[in-house]
Formats: C-alpha cells, structure tokens, sequence
C-alpha cells in the first residue's frame, strides 16, 4: 500500500466501485444491432431525457404550481 494519500483514496474508490466498474465493460447482444456485434449498456440516453427536464426547470423560472408552469 501507498503512503501518498491521493494513491491511497484512488485506491479506496477502486475497491469500493469495484463491482460497477468491472460492470461497465461488460457487453451484451442485441437483437436490434444488424451486424450482431455485442455492445455496451449505457445510460446515456436516461441522462439526454434527465438533461431535458432540467432544462424545462430552469425555463420554469421556479413555479411552484404544476399547471401554471404546464401553461406556460
């Protein structure tokens, strides 16, 4: 073990998200793909639609009454 301590903290991280990380790199086969290559998962698609309602947040300009802020 390292006794820098940024080493140290990457280290802790590495073994604490082990498990998800090891996940990332997993591929799958999906049926929709034409040259049946497998590819990875990715949440980038749920973070475009996430991006898109913070957006209409900010545009809301902080209504607090559902319909209003529909309305507008």
């Amino acid at each position: 073990m390292s006794k820098l301590e940024p080493l140290v903290d990457v280290a802790k991280t590495l073994l604490t998200w082990k498990e998800y990380i090891i996940n990332s790199f997993i591929r799958i086969n999906d049926v929709l793909n034409k040259d049946d290559s497998p590819r990875r998962l990715s949440n980038g698609p749920i973070e475009g639609i996430n991006s898109i309602i913070e957006k209409i947040n900010v545009n809301g300009n902080g209504y607090t009454n559902f319909k209003r802020f529909k309305n507008s």
